[in-house]
């Protein structure tokens, strides 16, 4: 007997991928990823509307946004840590290392600076016991994501740090009604920075100093959602944030077997951006990160979507979006994509 479609619990597996650097000819050579390479192939790829991957989870969830320039980042970090209630403004305030270069400051990527757990606590401490006249208070997310409350609402608008890194040698600076007034502090946390015994050590060591801050992702908590994923499986704060006021069960597992285990769910989103590069001891190789996305993920989803037990998978990520459907797994003479071409490189 032919079941009707209301009868099929039509199963959807959203994977979220994170910004990935464009390959060249030779890695991609070395890239062994099959499974994906045939998913790429047989579904429907194009680029996306979104222009980051906090446009593409705004999406997702269909996020009903308070009246703000940021996205939130900062206030969904602190829901998914318990620190935050509603109508209390937030700002990542990330730790950086600002240098000048002729006429113009330059941001250094931040995964260079490999801070210490016990250098972000003592500068933590040191800020909050210097900026409590401000009514801010900083709170360590983890050694390179600092968040900070502002009892103050703040009207700027910012860059993320993702995005200011993405436009190389200028450095984007806040703009709004609270914008000059948000470099003034800046200006007398700089100060405060370069004096501090931490940089002075690191200095004397070789190392790079965190002599600034970049503020960005400031808001409350946005309102409601639209869209709600029975399970959200990331390690991200934000996105714990994001399940929390969604009320989504949020999990953290590594691998689709172990997500196998987990109760029955019509649609489930997976972060594969769950470990933060900032905390990353090793330098980030998206060949790597592909080649375990690989053997954790999308060869066994192949399988599984093979069998019938997932009937949609839908890729993410701010280079490109693709569904393959069952209809699509079907399509065996379609030829395997490079994945170069994917992600930008021909």
């Amino acid at each position: 007997m032919i079941k009707t479609q209301s009868r099929i619990q039509r199963k959807t597996l959203t994977l979220i991928l994170p910004t990935l650097p464009h390959l060249d000819s030779e890695a991609d050579q070395t890239i062994s990823a099959p499974a994906l390479q045939r998913f790429l192939s047989r579904g429907q790829c194009r680029k996306p509307e979104y222009s980051s991957a906090l446009e593409m989870l705004s999406q997702i969830f269909g996020l009903d946004l308070p009246s703000q320039s940021d996205w939130p980042a900062a206030a969904l970090t602190a829901q998914g840590l318990a620190l935050t209630s509603d109508n209390e403004f937030w700002l990542c305030a990330d730790p950086v290392y600002l240098h000048a270069d002729l006429d113009r400051l330059v941001l250094t990527d931040p995964v260079d600076l490999q801070i210490e757990l016990a250098e972000a606590e003592q500068l933590v401490e040191y800020l909050n016991e210097t900026c409590a006249d401000l009514g801010w208070r900083f709170h360590r997310v983890s050694n390179g994501r600092w968040i900070v409350n502002s009892a103050k609402m703040l009207d700027v608008a910012t860059t993320d740090l993702d995005a200011a890194l993405a436009a190389g040698d200028r450095v984007i600076l806040p703009i709004g009604a609270d914008a000059r007034l948000m470099q003034k502090v800046l200006t007398e946390i700089q100060m405060l920075l370069h004096d501090h015994p931490v940089n002075q050590a690191r200095v004397h060591a070789g190392k790079l100093p965190i002599n600034s801050l970049w503020f960005w992702g400031g808001g409350v908590l946005p309102r409601a959602v639209e869209r709600q994923p029975d399970v959200l499986i990331t390690g991200r704060a934000f996105c714990q944030g994001l399940g929390k006021l969604a009320n989504v069960a949020v999990e953290s597992v590594k691998s689709f077997e172990q997500l196998s285990k987990l109760e029955s769910a019509s649609w489930v989103v997976v972060d594969l951006s769950a470990e933060d590069r900032l905390d990353s001891q090793a330098e980030f190789s998206p060949g790597k990160a592909i080649k375990q996305w690989e053997r954790d993920w999308f060869a066994p989803i192949w399988q599984a979507m093979r069998a019938g037990e997932w009937h949609l998978l839908r890729i993410l990520s701010p280079e490109f979006e693709a569904e393959i459907g069952s209809r699509q797994m079907k399509y065996f003479w379609k030829r395997p994509k490079r994945l170069s071409t994917i992600l930008g490189v021909n």
